[in-house]
């Protein structure tokens, strides 16, 4: 079985949203909404990743306990994965699927430190997740090609 190939287009956030980076993954008709940090630099554990072309490999999230998909081939950059998450306090440079766009609730938001704010999310990640890696269902590998929308960054 040949490779799916995905294209995450960014929409809104990069180095202008406080939120993160919210954008779209899509492969033919299948379309899910994204979270991912802020750009910072292509910074480890820090940053969305750069635009371009990867490799997804089927892989584990041992804190979550669940099997995902890493992008790898990212430069100076390893276990980026796609998992459950909302907000980008949840991310350390990885890409969290949702069924839409909503608004979340955090503890603290991470880059200003204030207490109790809501924040622009994904929601429903977990059933996004699920729908993804039945899309992946007999793929150990595909493409990931990220483009930031004209404009955006």
């Amino acid at each position: 079985m040949s490779d799916l190939a995905w294209t995450l287009l960014r929409v809104r956030g990069g180095a202008k949203s406080p939120d993160g980076t919210f954008g779209y993954l899509l492969n033919g008709t299948t379309v899910f909404c994204t979270m991912e940090d802020d750009w910072k630099n292509n910074l480890p554990s820090e940053s969305c990743i750069p635009e371009g072309t990867y490799t997804l490999q089927r892989s584990w999230y041992h804190a979550g306990g669940y099997e995902v998909f890493e992008v790898t081939n990212v430069p100076n950059r390893q276990r980026i994965l796609i998992h459950v998450a909302n907000t980008e306090e949840n991310v350390k440079g990885c890409i969290a699927p949702g069924l839409a766009f909503g608004r979340v609730a955090v503890a603290k938001d991470e880059d200003t430190g204030a207490v109790g704010v809501t924040k622009d999310a994904v929601v429903s990640s977990k059933p996004a997740l699920a729908a993804f890696m039945k899309a992946m269902e007999g793929h150990n590998t595909g493409t990931l090609t990220i483009l930031w929308a004209p404009g955006v960054l």
